[in-house]
């Protein structure tokens, strides 16, 4: 039922502006967990930086195709939603967590949605997790006044 709605929400005229990522980048799941960063850290170093550029590519296309150019004007918070694949082992939230978000940062700042991921530019961010047949993240960006 979540995943039937991303469509629909993509088209909401409000503030917000939504992201979301369907494409599965790391075996069957959207993004890898922080040990699985780390451990290709620990394997090869390029071979980590090379893993987070493919993950940045992915996140700097779908703001290509779906925020079709819009950049962000006044300070951000996002709100991810994680629809993570209910087969299988579950994987720790804050693995995924602390993964994604710094990936999906750097990659809305690389296609130039943000200035910086600074706290400057970007509030804390909030996450939801949902077990789902088909993975995702969802990425909701709203424009907040500046504290």
């Amino acid at each position: 039922m979540l995943e039937s709605n991303l469509e629909a929400d993509m088209g909401n005229p409000t503030c917000e502006h939504i992201l979301v990522l369907k494409t599965c980048c790391y075996g069957d799941n959207i993004f890898p967990s922080l040990n699985n960063l780390i451990s290709e850290a620990e394997r090869h170093p390029m071979s980590y930086n090379r893993l987070k550029k493919q993950l940045e590519f992915v996140v700097i296309n779908a703001v290509r195709l779906q925020l079709k150019g819009w950049k962000a004007t006044k300070r951000v918070q996002i709100h991810y939603v994680f629809g993570e694949r209910n087969k299988g082992v579950k994987r720790d939230y804050d693995n995924i967590q602390s993964a994604s978000l710094k990936i999906i940062a750097d990659g809305l700042v690389k296609a130039g949605v943000l200035k910086d991921d600074a706290p400057k530019y970007l509030a804390p961010s909030t996450c939801e997790f949902h077990y789902v047949d088909k993975p995702f993240i969802k990425v909701i960006i709203r424009e907040i006044e500046n504290e």
